[in-house]
Protein backbone atom coordinates (compact mmCIF):
# COMPACT_ATOMS: atom_id res chain seq x y z
CA UNK A 1 0.00 0.00 0.00
CA UNK A 2 1.45 3.17 -0.56
CA UNK A 3 0.74 6.92 0.33
CA UNK A 4 -1.68 8.69 -0.93
CA UNK A 5 -4.18 11.58 -0.96
CA UNK A 6 -6.63 10.05 -2.90
CA UNK A 7 -9.77 9.75 -2.22
CA UNK A 8 -11.14 7.50 -4.53
CA UNK A 9 -7.65 5.63 -3.80
CA UNK A 10 -7.77 5.53 -0.07
CA UNK A 11 -11.62 4.13 -0.47
CA UNK A 12 -10.25 1.12 -2.18
CA UNK A 13 -6.70 0.99 0.42
CA UNK A 14 -9.27 1.14 2.81
CA UNK A 15 -11.52 -1.72 1.88
CA UNK A 16 -8.29 -3.83 0.83
CA UNK A 17 -6.95 -3.14 4.28
CA UNK A 18 -10.49 -4.44 6.14
CA UNK A 19 -10.19 -7.92 3.89
CA UNK A 20 -6.82 -8.60 5.02
CA UNK A 21 -7.48 -7.64 8.60
CA UNK A 22 -10.77 -10.06 8.43
CA UNK A 23 -8.80 -12.65 6.69
CA UNK A 24 -5.85 -12.40 9.39
CA UNK A 25 -8.66 -13.01 12.03
CA UNK A 26 -10.15 -15.47 10.38
CA UNK A 27 -6.59 -17.37 10.01
CA UNK A 28 -5.80 -16.90 13.87
CA UNK A 29 -9.05 -18.49 14.57
CA UNK A 30 -8.27 -21.73 12.21
CA UNK A 31 -5.32 -21.91 14.42
CA UNK A 32 -7.25 -21.57 17.48
CA UNK A 33 -9.45 -24.77 16.58
CA UNK A 34 -6.49 -26.64 14.50
CA UNK A 35 -4.46 -26.28 17.71
CA UNK A 36 -7.28 -27.53 19.33
CA UNK A 37 -8.53 -30.08 17.55
CA UNK A 38 -4.54 -31.65 17.68
CA UNK A 39 -4.61 -31.62 21.74
CA UNK A 40 -7.92 -33.61 21.53
CA UNK A 41 -6.90 -36.24 18.89
CA UNK A 42 -3.08 -36.61 19.99
CA UNK A 43 -3.56 -35.35 23.80
CA UNK A 44 -0.87 -32.71 22.71
CA UNK A 45 -0.74 -29.18 24.30
CA UNK A 46 2.16 -27.99 22.63
CA UNK A 47 0.88 -26.20 19.89
CA UNK A 48 -2.09 -24.50 22.23
CA UNK A 49 0.86 -23.39 24.18
CA UNK A 50 3.14 -22.45 21.63
CA UNK A 51 0.24 -20.12 19.69
CA UNK A 52 -0.35 -18.27 23.25
CA UNK A 53 3.61 -17.72 23.32
CA UNK A 54 2.85 -16.38 19.64
CA UNK A 55 0.38 -13.83 20.67
CA UNK A 56 1.40 -12.69 23.73
CA UNK A 57 4.93 -11.85 21.28
CA UNK A 58 2.81 -10.48 18.63
CA UNK A 59 1.44 -6.84 17.27
CA UNK A 60 -0.94 -6.08 14.85
CA UNK A 61 -0.80 -3.46 12.18
CA UNK A 62 -1.22 -0.87 14.12
CA UNK A 63 1.03 -1.28 16.21
CA UNK A 64 -0.91 -2.48 19.28
CA UNK A 65 0.03 -5.34 22.32
CA UNK A 66 -1.79 -9.04 22.38
CA UNK A 67 -5.11 -7.54 23.90
CA UNK A 68 -5.52 -6.59 20.78
CA UNK A 69 -5.20 -9.84 19.26
CA UNK A 70 -8.01 -10.35 22.27
CA UNK A 71 -5.99 -12.61 23.88
CA UNK A 72 -8.31 -13.45 26.84
CA UNK A 73 -11.00 -13.75 24.40
CA UNK A 74 -8.38 -17.07 23.25
CA UNK A 75 -7.59 -18.33 26.34
CA UNK A 76 -11.09 -18.15 27.36
CA UNK A 77 -12.09 -19.79 24.24
CA UNK A 78 -8.97 -23.03 25.19
CA UNK A 79 -9.98 -23.34 28.57
CA UNK A 80 -13.61 -23.70 27.51
CA UNK A 81 -13.44 -25.75 24.10
CA UNK A 82 -10.03 -27.29 24.54
CA UNK A 83 -8.72 -30.86 26.37
CA UNK A 84 -7.12 -27.86 28.85
CA UNK A 85 -6.68 -25.88 32.35
CA UNK A 86 -4.88 -22.58 32.81
CA UNK A 87 -2.42 -22.60 34.77
CA UNK A 88 -0.81 -19.47 37.14
CA UNK A 89 2.28 -18.76 36.73
CA UNK A 90 4.40 -20.18 40.22
CA UNK A 91 7.19 -17.34 41.00
CA UNK A 92 8.52 -19.63 43.68
CA UNK A 93 9.24 -22.69 41.34
CA UNK A 94 9.79 -20.80 38.48
CA UNK A 95 7.44 -21.85 36.28
CA UNK A 96 5.74 -19.46 33.60
CA UNK A 97 1.74 -19.85 32.94
CA UNK A 98 0.56 -21.91 30.54
CA UNK A 99 -2.11 -24.16 29.45
CA UNK A 100 -1.95 -27.83 31.20
CA UNK A 101 -3.80 -30.79 29.98
CA UNK A 102 -7.02 -31.57 31.94
CA UNK A 103 -7.49 -35.52 31.68
CA UNK A 104 -11.05 -35.23 32.32
CA UNK A 105 -12.22 -32.79 29.72
CA UNK A 106 -10.03 -34.35 27.37
CA UNK A 107 -11.83 -37.78 27.87
CA UNK A 108 -15.27 -36.04 27.33
CA UNK A 109 -13.67 -34.28 23.88
CA UNK A 110 -12.15 -36.95 22.45
CA UNK A 111 -15.79 -39.00 22.70
CA UNK A 112 -17.19 -36.17 20.40
CA UNK A 113 -14.24 -35.74 18.69
CA UNK A 114 -14.07 -39.77 17.76
CA UNK A 115 -17.92 -39.54 16.97
CA UNK A 116 -17.85 -36.84 14.27
CA UNK A 117 -14.42 -35.22 13.91
CA UNK A 118 -15.78 -32.75 11.15
CA UNK A 119 -18.83 -31.99 13.07
CA UNK A 120 -16.38 -31.12 16.18
CA UNK A 121 -14.53 -28.60 14.06
CA UNK A 122 -17.18 -27.16 12.30
CA UNK A 123 -19.01 -26.56 15.91
CA UNK A 124 -15.55 -24.92 16.94
CA UNK A 125 -14.93 -22.77 13.88
CA UNK A 126 -18.91 -21.45 13.91
CA UNK A 127 -17.85 -19.42 17.07
CA UNK A 128 -14.68 -17.04 16.77
CA UNK A 129 -13.16 -17.15 19.95
CA UNK A 130 -12.92 -12.84 19.70
CA UNK A 131 -17.08 -13.24 20.81
CA UNK A 132 -16.55 -15.77 23.44
CA UNK A 133 -15.53 -12.77 25.77
CA UNK A 134 -17.75 -10.35 25.46
CA UNK A 135 -20.87 -13.01 26.28
CA UNK A 136 -20.11 -12.62 29.90
CA UNK A 137 -22.89 -11.28 31.63
CA UNK A 138 -22.55 -7.82 33.47
CA UNK A 139 -22.03 -8.72 36.88
CA UNK A 140 -22.96 -5.08 38.38
CA UNK A 141 -21.03 -2.74 41.26
CA UNK A 142 -22.01 -3.50 44.86
CA UNK A 143 -19.69 -1.40 47.12
CA UNK A 144 -20.97 -2.68 50.31
CA UNK A 145 -19.66 -6.21 49.09
CA UNK A 146 -16.26 -4.41 48.47
CA UNK A 147 -16.20 -2.72 51.64
CA UNK A 148 -17.05 -5.60 53.27
CA UNK A 149 -14.02 -7.69 51.63
CA UNK A 150 -11.70 -5.06 52.36
CA UNK A 151 -12.79 -5.85 56.27
CA UNK A 152 -12.43 -9.30 56.31
CA UNK A 153 -8.81 -8.66 54.52
CA UNK A 154 -8.11 -6.63 57.32
CA UNK A 155 -9.35 -9.00 59.72
CA UNK A 156 -7.51 -12.01 57.84
CA UNK A 157 -4.16 -10.13 58.11
CA UNK A 158 -4.27 -9.21 61.96
CA UNK A 159 -4.96 -12.63 63.17
CA UNK A 160 -1.50 -13.42 61.45
CA UNK A 161 1.19 -12.48 63.60
CA UNK A 162 3.49 -12.77 60.63
CA UNK A 163 1.39 -10.03 58.77
CA UNK A 164 -0.38 -8.01 61.68
CA UNK A 165 2.86 -6.14 62.58
CA UNK A 166 4.33 -5.87 58.84
CA UNK A 167 5.73 -2.36 58.08
CA UNK A 168 3.70 -1.90 54.93
CA UNK A 169 0.03 -2.14 56.45
CA UNK A 170 -2.09 0.46 56.76
CA UNK A 171 -5.15 -0.01 58.85
CA UNK A 172 -6.04 3.38 59.11
CA UNK A 173 -9.43 4.13 58.65
CA UNK A 174 -10.43 0.87 59.32
CA UNK A 175 -12.85 2.19 62.73
CA UNK A 176 -14.59 4.93 60.02
CA UNK A 177 -14.94 2.23 57.53
CA UNK A 178 -17.03 -0.07 59.73
CA UNK A 179 -19.26 3.08 60.84
CA UNK A 180 -19.66 3.95 57.27
CA UNK A 181 -20.83 0.25 56.81
CA UNK A 182 -23.39 0.53 59.66
CA UNK A 183 -24.70 3.72 58.08
CA UNK A 184 -25.40 2.32 54.68
CA UNK A 185 -29.43 1.76 54.08
CA UNK A 186 -30.39 -1.96 53.56
CA UNK A 187 -30.26 -2.83 50.04
CA UNK A 188 -33.61 -2.98 48.52
CA UNK A 189 -34.59 -5.69 46.43
CA UNK A 190 -35.14 -4.95 43.13
CA UNK A 191 -38.27 -5.13 40.86
CA UNK A 192 -37.91 -8.11 38.01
Amino acid sequence: MKFTIDGSMLGKNITGWAKRKAGVAADLHTLVVSCICHAVAHGDTTYINKLDEAAQDGTDVRGKTASSLHLSGMREFFVEYGPVSWVRADRKNNKPEHFAYDKAKAETLQAQYKANPDGFRDSLLGTPFWRLKSQKEFEGFNLRRILNAALSRIERIKKDPDKATHEKNDFTGESELRQILAKLPPLEAKAA
